[in-house]
């Protein structure tokens, strides 16, 4: 897992709180080095100009496939200075928020929603301000390589609970990276896609005759009086048997008898002449061969 932390200044806890939404979707794995401090100048209403430090993680793997979606969900935590906890004491005595984050991936843009966990801003001098954020976005590479993540800007609203009435918002807070400054907080390598092979069925033991299938179909030409049979035999994996198909139509004492040899598709048919209609036993007997076991067909057919 990647993890970054993001140092900086804040001098309003509502910027506070939008960066770390923005930069925890995209950090190292912890395994890997963290990045140096980045800083951001932050645009507030009200407050002006700010600054604000940030720790985060993310779950992306050291490398993805590309050409397939990745679920990319982050947790972190922003701190803020107590000249900013004083700063967010004037607007109530807890806050939330929602941020855009438009990072990036290469050149690719990933779009991030987040959300500030509902903080409450502590009252006592010197104390720091810490808020939880988490967050999610989906990555579908399309570059292969290494690429890097990077959080160049991002704009923010935040709300500030009010007892028995609306809450007061603060927004929208926009950063953007100071200039110069790297914004890079993870690389990730993106890796051809691992085609997964057709599922075929497994190859016939060599010596081992296989079970087969034997079907068939009957069609009666009435102005002839001509009965065709269409027959078909398939081994178990889903190969044309070869061999010969013995067919018999039986009506009371007489009986029609054809052989058939069967084609390189596993088909063949037999045709009987001065069939007069009626109700008949059909008997299809595929014989076998070396790779093919005997099988049989039985059916009455009616014949009108």
């Amino acid at each position: 897992m990647h993890q970054s932390v993001i140092r900086r200044t804040l001098a309003a806890g509502a910027s506070a709180a939008v960066a770390v939404t923005g930069m925890a979707a995209f950090t190292a794995p912890a395994t890997a080095a963290t990045s140096g401090p980045v800083p951001f100048t932050c645009q507030v209403p009200v407050l002006g100009e700010r600054s604000f430090t940030l720790v985060a993680d993310t779950n992306l793997p050291e490398k993805v496939e590309k050409g397939k979606a990745v679920a990319v969900s982050f947790t972190a935590t922003v701190t803020a200075p107590d000249n900013v906890r004083g700063g967010a004491t004037l607007f109530g005595t807890s806050v939330e928020g929602t941020a855009k984050v438009v990072a990036k991936a290469g050149t690719q843009n990933l779009p991030v929603t987040a959300n500030v966990a509902l903080t409450t801003i502590p009252t006592t001098p010197n104390t720091e301000l810490v808020l939880p954020v988490s967050g999610s976005t989906t990555w579908t590479p399309t570059t292969l390589g290494t690429q890097q993540i990077t959080l160049p800007s991002f704009e923010a609203t935040l709300s500030f609970p009010q007892a028995g009435g609306a809450p007061r918002e603060l927004g929208p807070i926009t950063c953007a990276a100071a200039a110069g400054a790297s914004t890079v907080v993870d690389t990730v390598e993106v890796v051809e896609s691992a085609t997964t092979p057709p599922t075929t069925p497994p190859p016939a033991t060599p010596g081992v005759a296989q079970a087969t299938k034997t079907t068939s179909t009957v069609k009666y030409k009435k102005k002839a009086k001509k009965a065709v049979v269409k027959v078909a035999v398939a081994n178990a994996d889903g190969t044309a048997a070869a061999g010969k198909v013995k067919v018999v139509m039986k009506k009371g004492k007489k009986k029609a008898t054809s052989t058939v040899t069967l084609n390189a598709k596993g088909k063949g048919k037999a045709a009987f002449k001065k069939i007069a209609p009626g109700k008949y036993k059909l008997t299809v007997k595929y014989t076998g061969s070396d790779a093919s076991k005997k099988s049989q067909k039985k059916s009455n057919v009616k014949i009108k």
